[in-house]
Order: structure tokens, then C-alpha cells, then sequence
């Protein structure tokens, strides 16, 4: 949270916790980060297995201009994150949800219409 208090300029942000699960990053933490860093273009949460879709949400109100989304192997997360992505983030022009099992073909298939 302090990095993101004082970063408020920050356009990008990685979490990827490579090889292995990072079970200890929050919804809190990203809320944070949303709340503060309104410019963020690029998120990586890959392996951060304990976001919902809290989290996602979140991020989609608050920061629009939102480029690139990486939540590979967030399973946690539903249909109402991808939803607020597609409906928030018009410029959304890459995302990765690969294993993220909470999600329908039907939500996915809207994001990729709009």
C-alpha cells in the first residue's frame, strides 16, 4: 500500500508470482493500488489465487484506461470481474484468464463482442 501512495503516477504493476502461488496478496492490496493509481494501463496478478472478483471490480471503476489484464490462475474470480472489465475498460486490449475456472464461455464471449 505505501507503493502505491507513493507512485500515484503508476502505469503499470506486476504481481506474477512465477513458479509458484502467491496466496498472501489481497483484494485489499489491488483495491489499494486502484484507488490510488487511477492510470494503471497494465496488470499482472498471475498466480495470485486469492483475488476475487471484489478485486477486479475495483480495478475496472477505477482505473478505465486499463490496456492489458493478466489474472492467469486467478480462480477465484467470476463472471461479474470479466463483466466489469468489458463494461468499464474500453481500451482493453489484452487479457489472460487461463484456469480461471469461476468463468463462463458466455461471459468471455461478451468480452471479446464488445
Amino acid at each position: 500500500v505505501a507503493l502505491a501512495e507513493g507512485c500515484p503516477g503508476l502505469r503499470s504493476i506486476t504481481f506474477d508470482s512465477g513458479l509458484h502461488y502467491n496466496r498472501k496478496l489481497t483484494d485489499a492490496t489491488v483495491i489499494a493500488f486502484a484507488e490510488r493509481c487511477p492510470g494503471l494501463q497494465s496488470v499482472d496478478f498471475s498466480g495470485c489465487i486469492e483475488l476475487t472478483e471484489t478485486a477486479v471490480i475495483a480495478l475496472a471503476e477505477r482505473c478505465p484506461g486499463l490496456e492489458s489484464v493478466d489474472f492467469n490462475v486467478c480462480a477465484k474470480l467470476t463472471d461479474a470481474a470479466v463483466g466489469a472489465l468489458a463494461e468499464r475498460c474500453p481500451g482493453l486490449q489484452s487479457v489472460n484468464f487461463y484456469a480461471c475456472a469461476g468463468l463462463t464461455d458466455a461471459v468471455v464471449i461478451a468480452l471479446a463482442e464488445r
